[in-house]
């Protein structure tokens, strides 16, 4: 996992929220959004399992 989709997860998981996580990351809720979808497809499973 890159550095960035952790960081970009850990944020999401510490602010309960995507929208307050994008704020966080000063990136827009939609691109959130796609990095993390992005994420779980390339990896072919979810993050929490």
């Amino acid at each position: 996992m890159e550095l960035r989709s952790l960081r970009y997860f850990l944020t999401v998981v510490e602010s309960s929220s995507i929208s307050k996580a994008a704020k966080v990351l000063n990136i827009t809720q939609p691109t959130l959004s796609r990095q993390l979808a992005y994420k779980k497809w390339s990896n072919g499973r979810a993050i929490n399992d």
